[in-house]
């Protein structure tokens, strides 16, 4: 490599010149990098001595592999295969961390995407599979006729989220995060801080939880809904699109669609049941639909 530029592995005071070369979500992971539930590979690339590219990847506690967040060069270094360099760099220091795999994800429909694709070719990494599918939708979807579908069997009743007692979710994510059936990804007690009080609902029978459907402020117009979950002994019941459309009923039919007129849907490729529900009902009165994708090297 040309002597002026260097690429290498980044500490924490070294980092924190190289914060603004990733996504705003991303930079906390940089200000506490050593204290993150997992390991943070920050690659640098430096040219005559100064910042001039990022490649933030993340490896989690639980997993066996490192994703690749996000990857900048400045405008005026692209196209001399540097970015290249700097995956290699990773690889090398996944290797001697033990990690098996490298992974990307990102969605296809952005204007990035032939040259992130072309990026991993070169490198190495396999061809793209979807992972989530996303559905947007405008307030016509409030005239989707299952939107009336909102009768809950006897016995079973909604409630607000946010409304539960703070020591009893905290005690029932406790219980939870070691059944079989939980699946962190639709965890109802992440993202706190941006839900959506109104369209964020717990299913009870009795005095016992059964189910959630989980929203989330996406943008400035835009509510998603993160997550629906039911128990296994009561999925297939239809109290999931009862739940859903509940939900959704809060958002579109009342003045919250005044400010956030679109519903963002996504579902992951292997949940086939909901999947299915989304592209066959829901999509149908999309503005919008795309996947985010993951790309994977064994190493």
């Amino acid at each position: 490599m040309n002597e002026k530029y260097k690429i290498e592995l980044l500490n924490h005071s070294q980092a924190e010149d190289f914060k603004n070369m990733t996504y705003g979500r991303y930079k906390p992971f940089i200000a506490w990098m050593d204290n993150i539930l997992g390991r943070l590979f920050p690659v640098g690339l430096y040219y005559e001595g100064r910042p001039a590219g990022l490649l933030l990847a993340l490896h989690l506690s639980a997993d066996t592999k490192a994703d690749i967040l996000s990857i900048f060069i400045e405008k005026e270094f692209r196209g001399r295969k540097l970015a290249v360099k700097m995956i290699a760099c990773l690889e090398d220091k996944c290797r001697e961390a033990g990690i098996k795999t490298v992974s990307s994800f990102y969605f296809d429909n952005r204007p990035f995407t032939a040259i992130i694709n072309n990026l991993f070719d070169r490198c190495g990494f396999a061809p793209a599979e979807p992972e989530v599918f996303f559905c947007k939708c405008d307030k016509n979807f409030a005239n989707m006729p299952l939107i009336e579908y909102t009768n809950l069997p006897a016995g079973f009743e909604t409630f607000k989220w946010n409304d539960l007692n703070p020591a009893l979710k905290e005690k029932l994510r406790l219980e939870w995060q070691n059944k079989d059936w939980f699946d962190e990804r639709l965890s109802p007690f992440s993202g706190e801080e941006t839900m959506v009080a109104r369209t964020s609902l717990g299913l009870r029978r009795k005095d016992e939880i059964v189910g959630w459907t989980i929203c989330n402020y996406y943008d400035q117009d835009t509510i998603a809904y993160t997550s629906i979950f039911i128990m296994p002994e009561f999925q297939g019941a239809t109290l999931g699109i009862a739940l859903q459309m509940i939900s959704i009923r809060a958002h579109l039919l009342t003045d919250l669609a005044q400010k956030y007129p679109f519903g963002l849907f996504h579902v992951r490729y292997d949940n086939p049941a909901r999947l299915k529900v989304v592209k066959k009902k829901f999509a149908k009165y999309s503005i919008e639909q795309y996947d985010q994708v993951i790309r994977k090297k064994n190493l």
